[in-house]
């Protein structure tokens, strides 16, 4: 059934045929299978304007935002993808992953326990787990380091170190169902886009420290993307395929499963045929390369690692994620 409520405008607070609270937006904001079987238009305008449900659909205010890491950088992006590799190389080498951070906390004035990872996602915010931040002593985390995947190497010159200003989790979380378990880090200062050592020839923003973007296509999620992992020692990356939500509640342990997580598995077999290991930790992010038109791969923040049972998850069962497009309002007011 199709309403139309003509004398509602874009961005207008509206009310949906179940009588729940919603707004006016371009159908393309909002997700569709939130829309249900009814669905009311608030304008006869040629573009489709729809009442959608509040937190189904990206808030038109915030797409500057979200928008500008598509436009910022594009001469730094990749221009190829070594998917085999796990992901991007630039001309001189440096991280495949730019974006990957270290979150830290510190033990002593010299000594840091680096415990998970997040991502850059601007200059001054890092997106992560709650479940990350909570996880030593359920102390907020002190620094962040980027721009170098080996804690070995981490006072060598290349990372840069920055302290956490503002450890910000979703207000919802809840640590025993993982339902929004995602943070962000305000950082006391911006990245630098100055270079130290690794540059691309001629140019002089460090290729070391580049945001990735946000995955905002609320109908739409990767099938394929590369899991950033940090065992506390190095950062690796490792091709990992989505499983239907449909199929992860129905063959896995995940049977609370919801709209807002997502299943990711490593579809990858041992010598002996045995389903390959699919574990990872708190706050690993995975992310999907997508070429753009004028040939140049964007990193595309899709989930990020939330749970997954030790014992299953070494046998090859999917793990669970946070999905990115749940959040996408809430992360766009602290960016």
């Amino acid at each position: 059934m199709v309403l139309l409520e003509k004398e509602l405008a874009l961005d207008y607070i509206c009310e949906g045929p179940d009588r729940e609270a919603g707004v006016c937006v371009h159908i393309d904001h909002c997700q569709h299978r939130d829309l249900g079987d009814e669905i009311k238009f608030c304008t006869n305008e040629t573009a489709p304007i729809v009442c959608c449900p509040v937190n189904s659909f990206i808030a038109t205010a915030h797409l500057p935002l979200l928008t500008e890491c598509e436009t910022n950088y594009q001469r730094f992006r990749p221009k190829s993808v070594d998917f085999a590799e796990g992901g991007p190389l630039d001309e001189d080498g440096t991280s495949r992953h730019p974006h990957s951070v270290m979150i830290g906390w510190k033990v002593n004035r010299t000594a840091t326990n680096w415990h998970c990872m997040g991502t850059l996602i601007n200059r001054n915010t890092v997106l992560t787990t709650a479940s990350c931040t909570n996880s030593v002593k359920r102390r907020s985390p002190d620094v962040i380091s980027i721009g170098e995947s080996d804690v070995s190497r981490i006072n060598d010159g290349e990372a840069q170190i920055i302290g956490v200003k503002e450890t910000v989790r979703y207000q919802s979380y809840n640590s025993k169902t993982r339902d929004g378990d995602i943070a962000v880090l305000k950082l006391e200062s911006e990245v630098s886009n100055q270079c130290i050592t690794k540059c691309l020839p001629r140019h002089s923003i460090n290729t070391n420290a580049v945001p990735a973007c946000l995955w905002r296509d609320l109908n739409r999620t990767p099938f394929y993307a590369h899991q950033v992992q940090f065992d506390k020692r190095t950062m690796t990356a490792h091709d990992k395929n989505l499983v239907h939500n449909r199929d992860c509640q129905q063959f896995t342990s995940h049977t609370d499963l919801n709209n807002d997580q997502m299943c990711w598995q490593e579809f990858r077999l041992r010598p002996d045929g045995q389903d390959a290991p699919n574990c990872a930790h708190k706050g690993d992010p995975f992310v999907s390369w997508q070429r753009q038109s004028n040939n140049v791969y964007l990193p595309y923040l899709v989930g990020l690692y939330s749970y997954g049972d030790k014992e299953r998850c070494a046998t090859g069962e999917p793990v669970l994620a946070t999905r990115i497009t749940s959040y996408i309002n809430w992360i766009s007011l602290y960016m």
